[in-house]
């Protein structure tokens, strides 16, 4: 049963966790047979969503980008964070809005570009913390989105790490400490739920994102816009670092001290909890997706305990290195990767011309892995053994000579971290529930590109031409378990 226009169908709830893979969440179910992910599992309509690029190639933010826009990847093209949208393919929100829609988006990828796209249908618009400025609607907003922007590693390129945590530690305190001058004290209750003191040893993705999920259920209660999207990558990190041990354990000791992955996933169950409840308050409909999960990373007895690699620290140095003073900004990006934006397409070729002529120290390989974009390219240093020994990188000359060059001429400083346990892996979740649902309902596979389509025309919106077909198998679920108002 479709909806008609005389009868318009309930809110929409888009909850985006990034990387979620079905095994996880199976696992947790089957521990926590009481918990909020288990009622979800067993009252959802779901299918397991199917991505395009290959295993190597998968990136949270092109994925989104395809569930959002609905359009393949090789359709919107873009490749890397701050790559300049070419605005062609709208996301979900924006095709929403155009048709009168109220919309609420918050953190989704890419989401800055189409800040101004919108402005008359927005109930609230927080920018994902890619974004270069710290603009947010409505004005309350804004103090999320610059603590949240400060509290990101992602956006510490030219500050360095004891830096950017410093800087992160006074954004909590500030944010804290202006919340008790104005009396606002839920944000502080919400941020120190079950942690008590030990919020200050938390650490910061933990923080971040539950302020973040505080604010858009405030935000969310405040104005229940017709659609909503709320995205958080903390789960994402957390399994990164510590999936392995827990998908190694057939049987989990309750009484073991609490992992990352464990607190992750009890912060992610209360989540859910509270967006179930909002849902049933409001007959919303609730979705649950991710484009791609994570697995287990092959395990190699070789393989040292920190990986060592490069930072672009002082884009500065690179751009008065290639000559381009002025001429070059550096956006926030993903580390360990830079992203940099040229005035001219030829300032951003001769910047390419340049980079190639550095090479490692041991095999002469390229130094840098460069992506190519309008106006802007995304860099990733990729030293080999030798060069992260010597600190140094050889140069060709114009003239054929070869020299070294010490890696901080170039802006570049050593960096490390522990060898991470989980990796990309092909298949997403979708899980859709509604009011009046009395079980689990599995439905074929869908493609992410295909999600977008099938939520706007549940929401008896009209789908833009430019945009996938309908999943018919999952709007059919969804429209036989609607029950209108």
């Amino acid at each position: 049963m479709a909806w008609t226009r005389a009868a318009a169908p309930p809110p929409l709830i888009l909850f985006e966790v990034l990387e979620l893979p079905w095994l996880v969440l199976q696992l947790y179910a089957k521990d926590h047979p009481e918990s909020h992910l288990a009622k979800l599992l067993g009252n959802a309509v779901c299918a397991h969503v199917t991505t395009e690029p290959p295993k190597d190639e998968l990136r949270f933010w092109v994925t989104s980008t395809t569930l959002h826009r609905g359009v393949p990847e090789r359709v919107h093209g873009l490749e890397f964070i701050n790559q300049t949208d070419p605005m062609e393919h709208p996301p979900i929100w924006v095709a929403l809005a155009r048709q009168g829609r109220s919309i609420g988006v918050f953190g989704a990828s890419y989401s800055h570009a189409w800040k101004d796209a919108v402005p008359e249908q927005t109930a609230f618009y927080v920018p994902d913390k890619f974004a270069p400025d710290n603009w947010a609607s409505p004005a309350r907003a804004v103090a999320y989105q610059k603590m949240l922007r400060l509290l990101s590693r992602l956006t510490d390129q030219g500050h360095g790490k004891t830096n950017a945590r410093l800087r992160g530690s006074l954004a909590i305190l500030h944010f804290l400490l202006s919340k008790l001058v104005q009396l606002h004290l839920g944000a502080i209750r919400y941020l120190t739920r079950g942690w008590k003191l030990r919020i200050l040893e938390s650490p910061r993705a933990f923080v971040s994102a539950r302020l973040a999920f505080y604010e858009f259920v405030t935000l969310w209660k405040a104005f229940k816009p017709d659609f909503s999207l709320f995205a958080t990558g903390a789960l994402a990190t957390a399994m990164h670092k510590g999936i392995s041990p827990y998908l190694r354990a057939l049987s989990r000791d309750r009484s073991a001290p609490a992992t990352p992955m464990c607190l992750a996933l009890d912060e992610l169950n209360a989540e859910v909890g509270m967006l179930l409840e909002m849902a049933a308050r409001d007959r919303a409909t609730l979705v649950v997706a991710s484009g791609y999960g994570q697995a287990q990373a092959p395990e190699h007895d070789a393989e040292p305990e920190f990986q060592r690699f490069w930072l672009l620290h002082n884009p500065t140095a690179l751009t008065q290195w290639l000559g381009l003073q002025g001429r070059v900004t550096a956006l926030p990006a993903m580390l360990p990767c830079a992203t940099l934006w040229f005035r001219t397409d030829a300032d951003r070729d001769s910047a390419i011309e340049q980079l190639s002529q550095l090479r490692n120290l041991g095999d002469d390989t390229p130094l840098f892995h460069v992506e190519t974009g309008v106006r802007c390219i995304s860099l990733k240093a990729t030293p080999d053994h030798a060069s992260v020994r010597d600190e140094h990188v050889l140069h060709r000359n114009a003239d054929g000579s070869v020299r070294k060059l010490p890696i901080r001429a170039l802006g570049l400083v050593k960096h490390s971290r522990r060898t991470l346990t989980g990796e990309h892996s092909p298949g997403g979740v979708l899980l859709v529930h509604q009011h009046g649902g009395t079980g689990a309902t599995w439905v074929p596979d869908i493609a992410v590109s295909a999600i977008a389509p099938t939520l706007m025309q549940a929401l008896g919106a009209d789908v833009p031409p430019g945009m996938q077909p309908v999943c018919t198998a999952l709007f059919e679920q969804m429209g036989c378990r609607n029950i209108p108002p």
